[in-house]
């Protein structure tokens, strides 16, 4: 198991994570904590094991919080910050949801023909 702080006291970069697991917020959302599921974070697209956290408790943290959530903007408020980071197992990587090209997809409708009333030209 890999942790943030083997690293030092600096979080490691996304590209350290490459062989880990790769995540996307749909997936991310699965690990909540909830029916036995385990409890993921992601901060700064690094995703942290919380589960045997106490304070991750079911999933749900101080003020709110969830797990299978992005708390990157959320954790700069907490009063402890990235630090707490540096003792919990990194398990993946946040990555985007690649959609599909909406322009590509679309197929032009053709406009129906207008039929002349019969006597009119």
């Amino acid at each position: 198991m890999i942790y943030a702080a083997d690293e030092g006291t600096k979080q490691p970069p996304v590209a350290e994570h490459d062989s880990l697991a790769q995540f996307t917020i749909e997936q991310l959302a699965k690990f909540n904590g909830k029916n036995g599921n385990p409890a993921y974070v992601a901060v700064d697209s690094v995703v942290y094991d919380v589960t045997k956290v106490k304070a991750w408790k079911n999933g749900e943290h101080k003020r709110g919080l969830k797990a299978g959530n992005d708390l990157s903007q959320q954790i700069l408020k907490s009063p402890h910050g990235k630090k707490v980071l540096k003792n919990l197992p990194v398990v993946g990587r946040l990555v985007p949801t690649i959609k599909a090209d909406s322009a590509s997809a679309v197929t032009p409708k053709k406009e129906p023909k207008l039929q002349e009333a019969p006597g009119e030209k």
